[in-house]
């Protein structure tokens, strides 16, 4: 997507400031499985580390959904630091551009 190429434009000016040390793109994590027993997976859209050696996942959206938010949930009740950097959208854009 425009935003998710937008924050990655982000990071890696974060990256070139040195704020963060490294950007890895796509990163998928298991957070359960279906009464079938195959794996749900949730695919964060970065894994950032940080200044301080740590993982961060960020995640670029749009708008917000419920079952990425139960998503992120798991893994934050995993330990797993996750960012979410949202789109604004102006009443004016959401309008139509009147």
């Amino acid at each position: 997507s425009q935003w998710e190429a937008s924050v990655a434009v982000q990071l890696r000016d974060e990256m070139m400031a040195g704020q963060i040390m490294a950007v890895m793109p796509e990163i998928s994590f298991v957070v359960g499985q279906d009464d079938a027993g195959r794996d749900i997976r949730h695919r964060v859209d970065f894994g950032v580390i940080d200044a301080e050696g740590r993982l961060v996942l960020v995640e670029a959206k749009g708008f917000e959904t419920p079952n990425g938010r139960t998503k992120r949930g798991v893994l934050k009740s995993l330990g797993l630091n996750v960012q979410v950097r949202t789109k604004a959208v102006s009443r004016r854009a959401k309008a139509g551009k009147r």
